[in-house]
């Protein structure tokens, strides 16, 4: 290929005024990872202080929890159980307790065999107190033909011991407007003459309950009682 010599001196000129330039290739940087600064706090071995030292010498008190009885049984654990064995524990402390006295009281029967004539004379009489009560006809075994004793008379009647206590009255005294004449007059049939006495028993300082009373020859103690207010 031929080539002006004009040309190439031209083109040598311009390459030497304007040497050619070679694009530069940026170095491949290489992959960085994350950077974590130390820390620069020195690092401490921890000890325990005074008080976690004595706390951890000293022996802890143990805690108990339990339900209403501590002897329960670890297997009881349905409610089930737990409530029956209540039922049980309850039923031995009952028996184990002494009789009371209102069993006793329970025990006697005070309408047993109630003559006639009293059930009658009964009907529509009231005892006037600050609370007017009904006469009640009473009839109860008796051991003898002759009025007890205030101590006897609990007895036989079924009266709790813890009675405040017990007087006797004469009939007479203990009515003497005659208000109760009736009532009277219908012990002294029952009783075919026997003696006639009104037992006062002071439950506490207001409440008394009168028994108007006789003997039959059944071995009974026989008449009213009546309950009173007293203030």
């Amino acid at each position: 290929m031929l080539t002006c010599p004009r040309l190439a001196r031209s083109a040598a000129r311009q390459a030497s005024i304007f040497p050619r330039q070679i694009p530069r290739q940026t170095p491949r940087q290489p992959s960085r990872q994350p950077f974590t600064q130390p820390s620069r706090q020195p690092s401490r071995q921890t000890s325990p202080s005074l008080g976690q030292t004595y706390l951890a010498n000293t022996p802890q008190p143990t805690l108990y929890t339990s339900r209403l009885f501590s002897s329960t049984p670890n297997s009881m654990s349905s409610d089930d159980a737990y409530a029956a064995f209540l039922d049980k524990a309850n039923q031995d402390v009952g028996s184990d307790a002494p009789a009371s006295t209102s069993s006793n009281k329970a025990s006697v029967n005070h309408q047993q065999d109630v003559p006639k004539v009293l059930v009658s004379a009964a009907q529509d009489q009231f005892y006037v107190s600050d609370a007017d009560e009904p006469f009640v006809a009473v009839a109860v075994p008796l051991k003898g033909e002759k009025l007890p004793t205030e101590d006897d008379f609990i007895k036989a009647a079924g009266l709790p011991q813890s009675t405040s206590s017990i007087s006797i009255l004469d009939p007479i005294d203990w009515d003497r407007s005659g208000q109760y004449k009736a009532l009277l007059d219908a012990v002294r049939e029952a009783g075919e003459g026997n003696d006639v006495r009104v037992y006062k028993v002071q439950q506490d300082s207001t409440r008394v309950e009168y028994w108007l009373v006789t003997t039959t020859s059944k071995g009974q103690l026989v008449g009213f009682k009546a309950k009173a207010i007293e203030s």
